[in-house]
């Protein structure tokens, strides 16, 4: 995004990408699934660089882009299995998961089941939950 592309543009890729004329109960209406995202990086390199001029063909302009406005910004793997056994891992952690696992199990059933659940129910389940 910059002066000669705003986010008025992204928001309207957006919405091209995510339309579904089969609905699909397990695409949320504002995320992406995975080729919708490939897509919108596809319909952002054409809008950017082939409409401006900038470039002829859409896959010289996609790879621009994740050249240089993608990948520029990435960083190193972070050790996840090290984080992990360090920081998730731990006794204070576990014991805190214990005292509260009854409320993060209804928190996970309300989460999990919102479409069975009213509003009101949901709202006494966020009263009743204690976390300690």
């Amino acid at each position: 995004m910059d002066n000669h592309f705003p986010m008025s543009i992204i928001d309207r890729l957006f919405i091209a990408v995510n339309v579904e004329l089969v609905d699909m109960a397990d695409n949320a209406d504002r995320a992406l699934c995975r080729f919708e995202f490939y897509e919108i990086i596809v319909r952002i390199a054409q809008a950017k660089f082939v409409d401006s001029g900038h470039f002829k063909s859409i896959a010289k302009a996609t790879e621009h882009l994740i050249e240089n406005y993608i990948l520029r910004f990435r960083y190193e793997k972070m050790e996840g299995q090290d984080w992990r056994e360090r920081e998730l891992w731990t006794i204070e952690i576990d014991a805190f998961f214990q005292v509260n696992m009854k409320n993060i199990n209804k928190v996970s059933f309300y989460v999990n089941n919102s479409n069975l659940v009213d509003v009101n129910t949901k709202q006494s389940c966020a009263q009743e939950i204690d976390i300690a």
